[in-house]
């Protein structure tokens, strides 16, 4: 007897049962550790249309059956799905479900807090960073020559030399320019009163190692002589302490004051002249009279004599050029009442003539007593002609 042919539609048995539920276990194992790992998004795999669906499901199927198998050891091959299958609420690929928005928003806004918090610290640790540099800077800056003061120029200066302004401003070379910044006040004051010569001082700093002082200095207005030195006379009446070596200044000599307060306002009126006008005046003279108690006498360079009064002579010793330029001789201007001048010629004329007429005066009345000396002499003598012929006649 042959062998009986099998059935086409054999019932499956238990063993088979239980390798496909192995099968589907291991399937779903390995679909689960692919998600996992490799972060597979099964969604994207699953086309749109029916037909590729299908063929890569039957292939993501195949694909983690065991293969290959040795001889005599069952393989299962899974059936080909159809497209029914696909439509079923329990497809056999399991797509993972979308996770929760809240959930989602929840960790965003945390990851947000971190990362503006992270910014926040770097930011302030890099401004913490740059201000350390910076001050360490600074401080190297501050101490090093180039925060010192290497230069120093003055301007404004003609009659008192550079070195010392300087010298009574108090700065020095290789002092630090955070000692001058700000404290110009102070260095004004300490050099007004180290030297009377300044009237006024300005500072400007150029760079940290450049000073510029600029001067502003008090004007001369002669000078006066005392145990038989001279001292320069300023502005406002300030007397040097320190004699002069020599008088040649161009400057006038101030004589014959006594009063302080009238020699103060001499020396106001003569600083308002001009220039020139200054430099042509050699001395002053106090000279006062009965009728004049502030005559002063300028003794001009040119040999003119100017008479004036202290309070009235700065205003008229502005015509003194026009009034010099019409004298044809050396003479004397009176500013004292109006404006005029004579020359000395026609003083010593008019002078002469004074003389003359006083002597001629004096002869007159010389003239006059002898003929009265004369007269009574006369009449004294007829008087004792007379006692003596009264006399005569008695005796006769």
């Amino acid at each position: 007897m042959g062998d009986k042919p099998e059935k086409k539609n054999q019932e499956s048995s238990p063993w088979d049962i239980l390798q496909i539920d192995e099968a589907n276990k291991e399937n779903k194992y390995s679909q689960i550790a692919e998600d996992l790992f490799f972060k597979r998004d099964t969604k994207k795999d699953i086309p749109d249309t029916k037909s590729s669906m299908t063929d890569e499901l039957v292939t993501e199927k195949i694909k983690f059956t065991k293969s290959p198998v040795e001889k005599d050891q069952f393989q299962f091959v899974a059936p080909k799905l159809e497209s029914d299958d696909l439509i079923n609420d329990n497809p056999l690929i399991d797509v993972p479900k979308a996770p929760n928005k809240i959930y989602v928003l929840f960790q965003t806004l945390v990851t947000n807090i971190k990362v503006t918090k992270l910014q926040k610290q770097t930011k302030q640790a890099w401004a913490t960073i740059v201000a350390i540099v910076l001050l360490l800077g600074c401080f190297y800056w501050v101490i090093s020559p180039n925060s010192m003061v290497q230069r120093i120029d003055v301007t404004g200066a003609q009659d008192i030399s550079p070195k010392k302004i300087v010298t009574a401003s108090g700065i020095k070379v290789n002092r630090s320019i955070f000692g001058i910044a700000f404290h110009e006040e102070m260095i004004k004051k300490h050099a007004l009163a180290g030297n009377n010569q300044i009237k006024n001082l300005t500072i400007h700093i150029v760079s940290p190692t450049h000073i510029q002082i600029n001067v502003q200095e008090a004007m001369r207005v002669g000078y006066i002589l005392r145990h038989n030195k001279y001292y320069l006379v300023l502005e406002g009446g300030k007397i040097l302490e320190q004699p002069l070596t020599t008088n040649n200044l161009g400057l006038p000599i101030y004589e014959g004051f006594k009063n302080l307060t009238l020699f103060n306002k001499t020396i106001d009126k003569f600083a308002t002249l001009d220039l020139p006008i200054r430099g042509a005046v050699s001395e002053i003279r106090f000279s006062p009279t009965k009728g004049d108690p502030e005559r002063i006498i300028l003794y001009m360079n040119d040999g003119n004599q100017v008479n004036a009064t202290i309070e009235t002579f700065a205003d008229k010793m502005a015509y003194y050029p026009s009034i010099a330029a019409q004298m044809d001789k050396p003479g004397i201007v009176d500013l004292q009442v109006g404006a005029y001048s004579y020359s000395y010629e026609q003083i010593e004329l008019d002078k002469a003539a004074a003389e003359a007429k006083k002597k001629a005066e004096a002869a007159k009345k010389e003239l006059a007593k002898k003929q009265e000396e004369a007269k009574e002499n006369d009449k004294q003598t007829e008087v004792n002609s007379s006692s003596n012929d009264a006399a005569n006649t008695n005796n006769n």
